[in-house]
């Protein structure tokens, strides 16, 4: 999928928008509420001056009352005008009128203040007191602040945005690691793998893990599939080159009868075969796609009715079938499934050129054993698969197409079951189905 963002950016715009709106809110909430407590520190303050200040011009506008009479504004005035000098130098001023007039202030009008007005006390009503702070530094503080917290912020973000890109590169690296090797098996190369001992043995790991196990399967799949092809070619090749050049002979006119009758019995034993082949191969990808009633089965019966078919061949060829079935076998599956899985593995193990077929049963499991050619290791670990023939010469002499085991292995599949394949080479075969995890 091109054009869109990859999971680590996503991942990385996320984390950081979440950081961010949460450090600048945090940090909001925190400037904001020092500065409240800052600016309620100075009211409080402020308003206990002011009514010491109060109280104060109260008692010395008493003394002038009792001494001149009615509170005049000359002497209203003078007598401010000491606290005046005094408070301005903590940053505090005064303003003082009289019947609504002001008679003194000495607060400047370009800075902020924090402004308290009170009327003195009955019987100087007439008196109003207007007490100023300045608040211009708590102001300036508070425009510092502001800005030493957009520098941090910025600051703290660059940083926190350079490791969370550092961590997200850091964890993602073995994603990056499995998309290049699923490109490469994409292309062609199936023996890639992720290399393990780099990643951490945690949910990535065991993902990588299951990465190489499918790899594996896939390469072997795709090599089973090769094979496949590669025999089927080879299969169909033989016979048709043969019928070709029998159908070219039939079309001269003064052939021999012997050689007429040759012609057209190798031409109809070969489409024969190759019929038997579409048939087998028809019967494989049947089994792959379908699913069985899994049933009780009279195991012993179904053993002896695949031999009878072949009592004739087991005759001419000399060979001694024993049969010893376990009463208490107890085997679940389709009847004629489990038949046609038998007799394929009696047709083979008639084919290996012993003597003696050994066929029993145990409570879950069927058992065929011979004492004919036997094969090597490698070979059992390629003997299920389609086409595959130990002695191609004589398996296709004997008009076999290689699915025989192939079909065996797929109904053993779809019942649950296990082939399990034993053989030395020159001590025969062991062949044992079983059914433990039906």
């Amino acid at each position: 999928m091109k054009g869109g963002l990859k999971f680590w950016q996503k991942a990385f715009f996320c984390a950081l928008a979440l950081f961010l709106i949460a450090s600048y809110v945090l940090g909001y909430v925190v400037f904001k509420q020092s500065f409240s407590l800052n600016e309620k520190y100075i009211q409080d303050s402020a308003a206990v001056e002011q009514q010491i200040i109060v109280k104060s011009l109260y008692e010395n506008v008493r003394i002038l009352s009792d001494k001149y009479g009615e509170p005049n504004k000359d002497n209203i005035q003078s007598m401010v005008e000491a606290y005046a000098e005094y408070y301005s130098e903590q940053g505090v001023y005064l303003t003082l009128s009289l019947d609504n007039e002001v008679i003194f202030s000495n607060a400047p009008e370009n800075l902020p203040f924090f402004t308290i007005a009170e009327n003195l006390a009955k019987p100087f009503g007439n008196v109003q007191f207007m007490y100023k702070k300045d608040v211009s530094g708590i102001m300036e503080w508070h425009s510092e602040m502001l800005t030493m917290l957009i520098m941090t912020s910025v600051i703290v973000s660059a940083c926190m945005s350079a490791a969370l890109l550092f961590m997200l590169l850091r964890l993602t690296s073995p994603f990056r690691k499995l998309n290049l090797a699923a490109a490469e098996i994409k292309n062609g190369n199936y023996e890639k793998r992720v290399d393990l001992g780099s990643l951490s043995k945690d949910e990535i790991g065991e993902f990588a893990e299951a990465f190489n196990t499918m790899a594996d399967s896939v390469q072997a799949n795709s090599e089973s599939r090769e094979r496949f092809i590669n025999n089927l070619a080879h299969e169909m090749r033989t016979p048709i080159t043969s019928i070709a050049g029998y159908a070219e002979l039939l079309k001269i006119a003064n052939i021999e009868e012997s050689a007429r009758v040759k012609a057209v019995d190798y031409i109809l034993s070969q489409s024969l075969r190759m019929k038997n082949m579409v048939y087998k191969l028809m019967d494989l990808a049947y089994m792959k796609n379908s699913e069985i009633e899994k049933l009780p089965l009279d195991i012993g019966e179904i053993i002896s009715r695949a031999a009878d078919t072949l009592d004739l061949v087991c005759r001419d060829g000399g060979i001694r079938v024993i049969f010893d079935f376990n009463e208490t076998a107890d085997i679940r599956g389709d009847a004629a499934l489990i038949e046609s899985l038998v007799q394929n593995l009696l047709e083979n193990a008639i084919k290996a050129g012993g003597t003696q077929i050994c066929v029993y049963t145990e409570r879950k499991a069927i058992i065929i054993e011979d004492n004919g050619k036997g094969m090597e290791t490698e070979e059992i670990r390629k003997i299920t698969e389609p086409f595959y023939r130990i002695d191609k010469a004589r398996a296709r002499a004997g008009g076999g197409v290689g699915l025989g085991l192939a079909l065996c292995a797929e109904i053993c599949d779809i019942h649950g079951a296990k082939l399990n394949i034993t053989s030395k080479k020159g001590s025969g075969t062991r062949i044992k189905i079983d059914f433990t995890t039906i």
